[in-house]
């Protein structure tokens, strides 16, 4: 018999440990995350607690947690963090490429100064490149997506507001 052996179910292998994780306090759909990214952005005294599992992060911008492991019951807030994490704070000051250091504000500045594409504002800042984002990053992966998401924000506030 296919999956778990409800009457709903025909997935195969489906039960608990398929279920997709979810921030234990907003319920958002947790995405996963390495171990390492936290070892390398927790703050002394939190690192110890990491073991080599599966973790995942809260994208709510809202919910104060930025990390978690479901199975174990760690959560680790902004607070838990040596960083400032760019979906959880909009200010200038955060940055978006945490491999070169290129904040939201510089990004918004190379922005004002006519750099309209994604290849001209990396060329104005100098993000990308770092190759350590998945070390570096919070989300740790590839900061283009939060670059590209942040160039549609501003296009988006110069054409409607």
């Amino acid at each position: 018999m296919a999956g778990c052996g409800q009457a709903c179910c025909s997935q195969e292998g489906c039960g608990e440990k398929n279920q997709i994780p979810r921030c234990p306090i907003c319920g958002n759909e947790g995405q996963p995350v390495s171990p390492r990214t936290l070892r390398n952005l927790l703050k002394t005294g939190l690192i110890e607690q990491i073991v080599e599992e599966d973790y995942h992060l809260c994208q709510n911008p809202e919910c104060q947690v930025v990390y978690f492991h479901r199975e174990l019951g760690q959560i680790f807030g902004r607070d838990a963090l040596t960083v400032k994490v760019w979906w959880k704070d909009p200010g200038l000051d955060v940055p978006l490429c945490y491999c070169k250091g290129v904040t939201r504000g510089q990004i918004r500045e190379a922005w004002e100064k006519g750099a309209r594409t994604f290849a001209e504002i990396v060329k104005a800042t100098g993000a990308m490149g770092g190759r350590r984002c998945e070390y570096e990053n919070p989300a740790g992966r590839c900061c283009s997506s939060a670059i590209q998401a942040y160039l549609q924000e501003l296009e988006g506030n110069i054409n409607f507001g």
